[in-house]
């Protein structure tokens, strides 16, 4: 999209939930607008990596404030961050909250 200012995602998980890190990008990935209806995020507005806990542990460092990070599990990265979260949602065996650009 030209102009279009993108804004990256960064999904963490574990081997576990690979498969839902996985699921949830070609979810946001997918091409699904019609005409001027929005369906989920807008086509192209968001680019999402998946990393497993491993490769956010090596990177951490380099991840900045503005970096919008989705943690998928409790894992121990997730777990250091899911300490200062504000829980929104915990019914049903599921569980979720955000601070700032961490979810």
């Amino acid at each position: 999209m030209f102009g279009q200012n993108i804004r990256k995602l960064i999904i963490v998980c574990d081997d576990q939930t690979h498969g839902y890190g996985n699921y949830l990008r070609q979810l946001v990935s997918t091409n699904d607008d019609e005409d001027n209806y929005i369906v989920g995020t807008k086509d192209g507005s968001i680019g999402v990596a998946v990393w497993l806990e491993k490769d956010y542990l090596a990177n951490m460092a380099t991840i900045t404030s503005d970096q919008h990070v989705l943690f998928i599990g409790e894992n121990q990265a997730s777990k250091n961050e899911i300490s200062s979260m504000n829980v929104k949602f915990d019914k049903y065996g599921m569980k979720y909250g955000w601070l700032g650009k961490r979810g």
